[in-house]
């Protein structure tokens, strides 16, 4: 029907022409205030001009209502819409900024078919940075064919004026497709949303309102399994979601300013949209049009918009615009094309969603900065799924040991008869299985990624049999090209048989740039295969180095052994992995004690490395710094993890170190580079061994600083007190034993030793 302007002088019309529209009409009761009637419609009841829109007050408000559709759906029409985002800003108090609305009648040189009346071109305004595209009630930006799927991320500079309606930023394929994605604000409140139709939930809101008249830098990043939400260079939203199967659907549009299907539109200004096929880094806030880089997928800037025409600075093609209505009715043209020359590349990975490594950075803090769950909700958790392995043995003990380890939308973990798996996040779900057979336990597994856009991704894990395997990380199947067939036999390379020893690792390896590296289990109670750390190639399993942590003849540290007690040595490995400094490129190693583990009448000295943190460039394998926590262990006090890196603040300074715990209760914190103390290490006297034979170490290095974290001896102020009998009882029984001291050695008699 016929829409007239009633009152052409008030500011929320002035300048607004008269329509026609389908809009539908809606039955309210205005109430017996003075009103303004602002629009008009011919009604067939009364056969007279009724009133539509009114302005009117209401004690020193101001209100405005109108019997026409004005929800998201129905405000099709330009002159329309309009009309309602000034009386947004009226009612709100806002100055009214006018926009003029032009009518047009085009013809479609594909159809020959009229377009909508009240249609125009896009307006551009001046925006953030150049021109903005000011899309209310206008012709909308497409692109086609747009495929932006997960894992992704998209940011664009908006300033929208009203929360009355949704405002649609940018949206890819039909709200019918799984694959549907859109960045909208939610109507009512101006929050910044997320829409994903193919995940649960599928509704991902901020909470925080953009629509405010002022410029904000908004974004989203898409995984798999998490979606965040950014306004002005912060995350605002952190969602864990379910994405199930997709639908195979061809090649979807991309709109930019509204949703055409539904004719949602879009108040206010977008300025710059770019899409990476990646989760960017987002920490701050732009201060200058966004780049194009190696990682963009799509560029935006309304600077190059000329009459239809937008240069895209992207690689994608087949760019076209068309109206927000049918598409038959409007006339499309092509958009000139810049092809993008860098290839796209995967970045490397962004450890703020993922757990990439066993301690999640390679410095195994084992530190997560998602915040979602946090100490107030941790109560409220509940079991969203679970995966049975299905091997475990019902007749005996069975354990699963290891660190789950997520990355590129994958978790990989390895079962009770260590089988790796590879498991959907969200869901559970198992992707794929690998059987080494082979036992014992494991404690995770190494990933590895060339980086490039569908490059290599492999699984790198080792086990007790002494075999490391590569793993295609896709499909689980093994590398031809690594090893003999995806299989490394690691008793190869040594220079001594030990067929007659267990050899092998139950700890994850570590990698740096194109190495993997592997720290080894060893006997401690006996003769036994080498503790040396080796590190390979890890396309083709080539040995890159090999570290002696019992020295040999001429090495450093020799003279703190017996003459040629590298032979058979058992022990002395780092047996609970590595971690890496890839900046410095610098492998630690916290390592174990010497076998056999509490008798070393056949290891006279100090026995270097055992029960030492060592550092080696990770290039070659040679030794750049050592510190041994206790000399000629006689308690199995190795060190039972590698050190951390951590940063510390000294004053006003921030020094890099790695901080090592120790089965004797102290904590060990080193420069990271040099290996020199941070706080004061003094060597205090310990009490002699009285075995026949057994030379004990004269000193052991206790820090100042931290202290203990546990009591480091045993007196008799530490008996129980239960009752007095039992007080009684065990002050009687240590009169037989040697107590009272740090470090206090085994004995004929007995010791109380503690820890």
């Amino acid at each position: 029907f016929k829409v007239s302007l009633a009152d052409h002088s008030s500011r929320l019309t002035e300048g607004l022409n008269d329509f026609d529209t389908t809009d539908e009409l809606y039955c309210s009761q205005v109430g017996e205030l003075p009103v303004t009637p602002l629009i008009t419609a011919h009604s067939k009841t009364t056969n007279r001009e009724e009133p539509l829109a009114f302005a009117y007050t209401n004690g020193g408000g101001r209100i405005f209502q109108t019997l026409l559709g004005h929800d998201a759906g129905a405000v099709s029409v330009p002159t329309h819409a309009e009309m309602l985002r000034r009386a947004v800003a009226w009612v709100s108090n806002r100055e009214i900024l006018p926009v003029s609305v032009i009518s047009t009648s085009q013809t479609s040189a594909t159809t020959n078919t009229k377009a909508v009346v009240g249609k125009s071109e896009p307006l551009l305004v001046q925006g953030k940075f150049g021109l903005a595209l000011s899309p209310f009630g206008h012709q909308l930006v497409a692109v086609k064919p747009a495929n932006f799927e997960p894992p992704m991320t998209v940011e664009a500079w908006v300033k929208l004026r009203s929360a009355t309606s949704f405002n649609i930023i940018i949206a890819n394929y039909e709200k019918t497709s799984r694959r549907h994605w859109e960045l909208y604000t939610t109507a009512g409140s101006g929050s910044l949303s997320l829409y994903l139709p193919g995940s649960q939930p599928d509704v991902i809101d901020s909470n925080i309102s953009v629509t405010d008249n002022n410029w904000h830098y908004v974004a989203f990043q898409w995984q798999k399994n998490f979606a965040k939400l950014y306004v002005d260079g912060k995350m605002v939203k952190d969602q864990l979601i379910s994405f199930g199967q997709v639908d195979r659907v061809g090649s979807g549009k991309l709109w930019i300013g509204g949703y055409p299907p539904q004719s949602i539109t879009c108040d206010g200004l977008i300025d710059d949209i770019r899409i990476s096929n990646f989760t960017r880094q987002i920490s701050t806030t732009p201060t200058a049009p966004m780049p194009m880089d190696r990682e963009t997928s799509a560029l935006y800037r309304f600077d190059t918009m000329n009459s239809r025409q937008l240069t895209d600075e992207s690689p994608l093609a087949n760019h076209l615009m068309e109206s927000n209505t049918n598409s038959n009715q409007a006339s499309a043209s092509r958009y000139d094309v810049k092809p993008a020359t860098p290839p796209l590349t995967l970045p490397s990975n962004n450890g703020d969603f993922e757990w990439p490594n066993v301690g999640n950075d390679k410095g195994g803090m084992r530190y997560s900065k998602l915040t979602q769950l946090n100490k107030r909700n941790v109560s409220q958790l509940k079991q969203v799924w679970i995966y049975h392995t299905e091997d475990h043995n019902p007749k005996g003990n069975s354990t699963i040991e290891c660190t789950p380890v997520i990355v590129d939308g994958a978790m990989f973990v390895t079962t009770a008869k260590v089988n790796v798996v590879a498991l959907d996040p969200a869901s559970g779900k198992e992707l794929w299985r690998f059987d080494p057979h082979a036992g014992g336990v494991n404690r995770g597994i190494a990933y590895w990624s060339d980086n490039q856009l569908n490059g290599v991704r492999r699984v790198l894990v080792s086990f007790t049999d002494g075999f490391l395997y590569s793993l295609d990380a896709r499909t689980g199947k093994l590398d031809s090209n690594f090893g003999e067939g995806g299989i490394l036999d690691l008793r190869k390379g040594l220079d001594r048989d030990i067929t007659r020893f267990g050899y092998g690792a139950s700890s994850a390896p570590a990698i740096f740039d194109n190495l993997v590296v592997l720290g080894f289990i060893s006997s401690e109670v006996g003769p036994g295969a080498p503790g040396d750390i080796r590190a390979f190639d890890v396309m083709t399993g080539k040995q890159a180095w090999q570290f002696h942590t019992v020295p040999r003849p001429g090495e450093f540290g020799y003279e703190t052994w017996p003459r040629n007690s590298y032979v058979d040595r058992g022990g002395v490995n780092a047996w609970s992995g590595l971690t890496i400094d890839s900046k410095n490129g610098i492998v630690f190693a916290g390592i174990g004690s010497a076998a056999s583990d509490f008798y070393g009448r056949d290891r006279i000295g100090d026995d270097l490395f055992a029960n030492s943190t060592l550092a080696l460039d990770a290039h070659t394998g040679k030794r750049i710094w050592h510190f041994q926590e206790v000399h000629h262990d006689l308690w199995d006090h190795d060190n039972p993890c590698p050190p951390t890196l951590v940063s510390i603040t000294r004053g006003k300074k921030i020094v890099d170190a790695v901080a090592q715990p120790t089965k004797t209760g102290y904590v060990f914190l080193f420069d990271r580079l040099t290996g020199k103390p941070l706080f004061p290490i003094k060597e205090i006297p310990v009490p002699a061994s009285d075995v026949p034979g057994e030379v004990a170490a004269k000193t052991q290095p206790i820090p100042i600083l931290p202290p203990a974290i546990t009591k480091t001896k045993f007196t008799e102020s530490d008996v129980t007190d239960r009752t007095p009998e039992a007080h009684e009882f065990v002050l009687n029984k240590l009169k037989g034993y040697r107590y009272g001291s740090d470090f206090m050695p085994p004995s004929l008699q007995g010791s109380v030793i503690t820890p």
